[in-house]
């Protein structure tokens, strides 16, 4: 055994003297265009659901607002037919059970 270290070493300081790093140009292309796509997508979705909260957003306020709109006009109609109600029972007499008492003054 010899006294220079290599790369079966245990000390690992020396690797090789020839180490060659080669990247393909096209895989380096390729892994840009696929990152480039899925931030790209991520954007995309991310606008897509910021603009749908907004949306959402406008649609609960209108919905409570007409909610409101209709909750006092229901309350107004009601109100009005429950007088029509006490007043047809005052003036008119249908039940046939009573028709037989006085009319009370």
């Amino acid at each position: 055994m010899s006294d220079v270290k290599t790369a079966r070493s245990y000390r690992g300081s020396v690797v090789d003297d020839n180490m060659v790093v080669s990247l393909n140009i096209k895989w380096v292309i390729q892994l840009c265009v696929v990152v480039g796509a899925f931030v790209y997508g991520y954007y995309r979705i991310e606008h897509r659901l910021t603009k749908l909260e907004e949306n959402l957003v406008e649609a609960d306020g209108t919905i409570r607002s007409l909610l409101d709109k209709h909750s006092v006009e229901e309350e107004r109609k009601r109100t009005e037919l429950e007088s029509r109600v006490s007043f047809y029972e005052k003036e008119l007499n249908i039940n046939p059970l009573s028709w037989m008492k006085k009319k009370r003054k």
